[in-house]
């Protein structure tokens, strides 16, 4: 998991994008399989082989729940990359202002405990 994380260039923009899209991912995968039931059919269907899916003359079923499990990940993927591409653009430059904006009332706080002390 580590090296995972050191192949980005910020790993804490990282796990904030997946903070962010959590409510989207949980919320198409609502609207996706509306019921456990249909999620959790739909991992079965995924880690069931396709010829034992064809003998129980379930194949057609197999290949759409397979295929919709597949467009929710890719959308997952899809939703995290965008929020982390949005926050590498902008949250450097936030981050930039804060330093800066750090810098200028720590010497504020240095300057007014001198007078004081």
């Amino acid at each position: 998991m580590n090296a995972f994380l050191s192949d980005f260039e910020h790993p804490q923009l990282l796990i904030i994008s997946l903070c962010l899209s959590l409510p989207i991912m949980l919320w198409t995968t609502w609207k996706i399989f509306p019921r456990q039931g249909d999620f959790l059919e739909a991992l079965r269907y995924l880690y069931q082989p396709g010829w034992l899916s064809a003998l129980r003359g379930e194949g057609l079923d197999d290949f759409w729940e397979t295929m919709k499990l597949y467009v929710l990940l890719a959308f997952w993927a899809a939703i995290i990359t965008c929020f982390y591409k949005y926050l590498q653009t902008h949250m450097t430059l936030l981050y930039s202002y804060w330093s800066q904006l750090r810098f200028i009332l720590l010497s504020y706080l240095n300057m007014f405990l001198k007078n004081i002390f």
